[in-house]
């Protein structure tokens, strides 16, 4: 089914729930990323390059992660980064990550994305994959985003453990949700997302998810480039250039 901007299509599926113990602080309450329960974790492993192949990505070593996410995939990710910037040590060297994930752990989902913003990381969801609820979280965070034809993406609005959830009243729930919501728009906003992309969140309930295509992820800027980076990149370069022209010069004489 060819997905459009302005055709929603909404599927009920119970996922999206944030793992981890909710604590409290003095008189308010604070959201922290608590381990998930269990040291299950999404499959997500390393892949070496394979030239010559149809696929973009085979030409490039990168990083898949596929399932659910959980706290202890940003161990195994920061694992297999390092190991991309041991063999490539150039400062514009970016670690391509590849996503095909319903969601999970959102709380580790943001601390994923800080880390992969810091090591400059190129995300992507290919033509043949899905990136929804938690997930979008970490496609967010790359200098480089790309969401291929094909692609789709999910949202809904953040969802807490719902036995957790059920044992405060309700004024209490509220100060915890909206705790978890301004946490969620900071990052989004630190990542150069539009504020549309939260917006359109918190309007699918928790139970449902509203599928967008490629032409939605470039409108919230979930398809595209981080203009500091892009600047960064362009000064190296040029620098690499000067220092090189000045080398050639400098070997003529």
């Amino acid at each position: 089914m060819r997905l459009c901007r302005k055709r929603l299509i909404i599927q009920t599926r119970p996922f999206g729930l944030i793992a981890g113990a909710m604590k409290w602080l003095f008189i308010g309450i604070s959201v922290f990323g608590a381990a998930a329960a269990g040291t299950a974790s999404a499959d997500t492993r390393f892949v070496p390059p394979a030239p010559n192949q149809n696929q973009f990505l085979n030409n490039y070593a990168h990083i898949v992660i596929y399932g659910e996410i959980k706290a202890a995939d940003l161990q195994t990710i920061s694992k297999y980064v390092k190991l991309m910037q041991a063999k490539d040590p150039s400062p514009m060297m970016m670690p391509k990550v590849s996503l095909d994930s319903g969601g999970g752990d959102l709380l580790a989902a943001i601390e994923i994305g800080k880390f992969l913003r810091k090591s400059n990381a190129w995300t992507m969801v290919d033509g043949d994959a899905k990136c929804a609820s938690a997930c979008i979280f970490v496609l967010a965070s790359g200098v480089i985003r790309q969401v291929f034809e094909g692609a789709v993406l999910g949202l809904h609005r953040p969802r807490f453990d719902q036995e957790m959830f059920s044992q405060m009243d309700a004024a209490n729930a509220k100060l915890l949700y909206n705790s978890l919501i301004e946490r969620c728009r900071v990052y989004l906003r630190e990542m150069g997302m539009t504020d549309q992309l939260l917006e359109d969140m918190l309007r699918v309930s928790s139970s449902d998810v509203v599928y967008q295509d490629r032409e939605y992820a470039q409108n919230v800027l979930l398809d595209g480039k981080d203009p500091a980076y892009q600047e960064w990149q362009s000064a190296v370069f040029n620098q690499m250039i000067e220092r090189m022209k000045a080398e050639n010069a400098k070997s003529q004489h």
